[in-house]
């Protein structure tokens, strides 16, 4: 199956657990800047990833995803580093 593009962001407040969610996006990632985190992976990755993601939340932390179409275009807002690829844009 075809990787889709996914950006996955969080706001998780014990050190401990962010730490964990750190380690487990950076396994993934192409790139990535503080809590932000730029994807290319399978459903079933995705789906693998959110679940353990979700299994160190606590109520009043936040996981956001973000799944772009195939084919969608990417663009930069800002000055700075170039897109590393067509599909890969750095907000600064």
């Amino acid at each position: 199956m075809l990787n889709k593009t996914r950006v996955i962001a969080y706001d998780i407040g014990d050190s401990s657990k962010r730490r964990k969610a750190l380690r487990l996006l950076r396994t993934f990632a192409d790139c990535y800047q503080d809590s932000v985190f730029d994807l290319r992976v399978s459903h079933t990755e995705y789906q693998n990833l959110i679940h353990q993601l979700c299994n160190l939340l606590q109520q009043q932390d936040l996981l956001f995803s973000i799944t772009f179409a195939p084919g969608s275009k990417s663009w930069q807002l800002g000055s700075g580093i170039e897109p590393l690829t067509e599909h890969m844009f750095i907000i600064k």
